[in-house]
């Protein structure tokens, strides 16, 4: 890569820790990411839910959606890994490791850095 790119790259994720978590010193914002990524990928869960029989309720897509954040849910039982609702949730589970780490990297700045 060029230097211009490697520079350029770097503007990119320093906005975006800023905007995820207030380079370290605001836990809450990733506490907000976190909540707003289950909220969105169950609402895409419970429309890719309806090609299952039976469909995903709502309350079916919340516990996916929130075990797919976590990294467990991407391998239902009983669809198939291509499915479009199983790569969802694969996005999910990387969307979560990345809102998870900079969570516990906020938190530790926050409270026990001096």
């Amino acid at each position: 890569l060029t230097r211009r790119a490697q520079r350029f790259g770097a503007y990119l994720f320093s906005g975006f820790l800023d905007l995820l978590a207030g380079y370290g010193y605001k836990p809450g914002r990733s506490l907000a990411a976190y909540l707003l990524f289950i909220v969105a990928f169950a609402g895409a869960f419970l429309r890719l839910g309806d090609t299952l029989h039976p469909p995903l309720s709502p309350l079916a897509a919340l516990i996916f959606s929130i075990t797919s954040f976590h990294g467990r849910g991407f391998f239902p039982g009983g669809v198939a890994l291509d499915n479009p609702l199983t790569v969802v949730a694969a996005v999910e589970a990387i969307v979560g490791l990345v809102i998870e780490i900079s969570f516990i990297a906020t938190f530790t700045q926050r409270f026990f850095a001096k």
